[in-house]
């Protein structure tokens, strides 16, 4: 499906790019919000961004606004996130109760960067200024009087300001003399929209882990078996371990085997986390996409091998994961070969995805894909080394296209 996300650039005093705002764009309009959402909104937005290969690319290495609403801030979705890379804007709807304002210092107690969004500064939005370093005023729609009072505070705290919705010479000249740090709005630029072909995780799998997450039943083991039939979900994940290991700087060489590895690296809490963010996600069909289907009929197939292959150090879980992450949905294309350098995965794993001559997990991989490609000859030379026969490997296929199915009918039927 089509995805879309706008970013709009925010300039220094000297007309540099610092930084870009992502706006959630659910039509190709770049300058139109047409979401009605703003948990789902913002959520799309960070998973296109953080979890959709190359993405980051698109914003050059800068800083990036990212709107929170209140539930995303008490739900604690900011800590998925690299804090050198994103400023945490709150938007002007949320109110400054305890809850808030204990996450938001907790937020900046970790070094996390707090920009107010169209803030007015009244008596019921004081609290929340003690707690930014960006004050976001808005210089088209705000009084002039409100934007002078709002500017006046934030001189005497020593807080930011960045002037939003620039469109005159006159509000960049005011912007100006109220010492504007940052400026933002259309004379300057508009949003660039930004499209993004993706693949949406099972809405299957959401609502069985959504049922564990209400029940309060959630555990390493039961997320790894929910996540482990869903492709796209599995590479969501990997990418996020990559996120948290980049980020908090641990040497950690890629290593993971395994969908219970991944979970059990970032651990049971930022597990949670991160299902709360891609289940706020729309998922409109109950019917998973055919690459999803095809990346869970590898992984079946490619783990079925391991009892017939008579190799030592083999790890069927392993060959799970490989046939799993071998068809990685790419910005604007799939790829029909895996780019699985990446994830964070084993050795083994990317040795058999780049077809690594001699080697085990190789040729278990070119089995599965020959199987796909009817390429008989291929087959005929596996089975000549590991001593596997037609019948065998036929009876394995059939196994794997009944689970697929049985997938499918539980995706219908949940």
């Amino acid at each position: 499906m089509e995805s879309y996300f706008a970013k709009q650039p925010i300039f220094d005093l000297n007309n540099k790019i610092v930084a870009y705002e992502l706006l959630y764009r659910k039509m190709p309009y770049p300058d139109i919000y047409s979401g009605n959402d703003g948990d789902q909104s913002t959520a799309e937005v960070i998973v296109n961004t953080f979890f959709s290969n190359d993405l980051l690319q698109v914003v050059d290495g800068k800083k990036l606004f990212i709107n929170f609403t209140e539930n995303l801030i008490l739900n604690k979705t900011a800590y998925l996130l690299p804090k050198e890379t994103i400023i945490i804007e709150i938007l002007e709807t949320v109110s400054p109760t305890d809850e808030v304002l204990e996450s938001c210092r907790d937020l900046k107690s970790k070094d996390y960067i707090i920009a107010l969004d169209d803030y007015v500064y009244t008596d019921e939005t004081a609290p929340l200024i003690e707690i930014a370093d960006i004050v976001k005023i808005d210089f088209l729609n705000t009084k002039k009087e409100d934007i002078l009072r709002t500017a006046n505070i934030c001189a005497k705290l020593s807080i930011t300001i960045l002037a939003e919705k620039i469109e005159t010479k006159e509000s960049l000249d005011l912007a100006h003399s109220l010492g504007a740090k940052y400026i933002q709005g259309f004379y300057f630029a508009k949003p660039i929209l930004i499209k993004n072909t993706i693949t949406m995780p099972m809405k299957h799998t959401f609502n069985k882990l959504m049922d564990k997450y209400n029940k309060n039943t959630m555990t390493i083991e039961t997320i790894s078996e929910i996540i482990e039939q869903d492709a796209v979900m599995t590479v969501n994940l990997l990418r996020y371990v990559n996120t948290v290991i980049d980020n908090s700087r641990k040497k950690y060489v890629g290593k993971i085997s395994s969908v219970h590895q991944a979970i059990s690296t970032i651990g049971l809490k930022r597990s949670k986390e991160f299902i709360y963010l891609m289940s706020l996600q729309k998922l409109d069909s109950p019917v998973p996409e055919n690459l999803v289907l095809l990346a869970f009929f590898r992984a079946r197939f490619c783990e079925s091998l391991a009892d017939y292959v008579n190799c030592p150090n083999i790890n069927r879980k392993e060959l799970y994961l490989m046939g799993l992450v071998s068809l990685i949905p790419k910005q604007e294309v799939y790829l029909s070969d895996s780019n699985a350098e990446e994830l964070p995965v084993s050795d083994n794993i990317k040795k058999g995805l780049s077809g690594e001559p001699n080697d085990v997990y190789a040729d278990i991989f070119k089995l599965v894909t020959s199987y796909e490609k009817a390429q008989w000859d291929e087959i005929s030379v596996f089975n000549e080394k590991y001593g596997t026969t037609d019948s065998i490997l036929s009876e394995n296929y059939i196994e794997c296209l009944r689970a697929t199915d049985t997938l499918i009918n539980s995706c219908l039927h949940i």
